[in-house]
């Protein structure tokens, strides 16, 4: 469908709670599961999180990915070591 800036420009006004929740608790889970694998996304926006599924009357069936570009990753620094979640 393309990213979550272009639906939420299209929708911006008839976006109910629950699909905003939804869309929250998906990419929160996105990034979650980079940092567990020890990655920290450094460009975390709306152009970045990628729609596949948005379906007005069921807001269950929504489906949204975080995009993640090696750029996007923090690098390590070579006086302090890696950049953490807790950094």
């Amino acid at each position: 469908m393309g990213d979550l800036q272009t639906l939420l420009a299209d929708i911006e006004d008839t976006i109910t709670t629950a699909h905003q929740l939804t869309i929250a608790l998906q990419v929160c889970s996105g990034m979650e599961a980079l940092a567990a694998g020890g990655h920290i996304h450094r460009d975390l926006a709306t152009r970045n999180v990628l729609v596949f599924r948005y379906d007005e009357a069921d807001h269950t069936l929504t489906s949204v990915k975080v995009r993640l570009f090696p750029t996007d990753v923090a690098p390590s620094d070579p006086i302090n070591g890696p950049f953490t979640v807790s950094a």
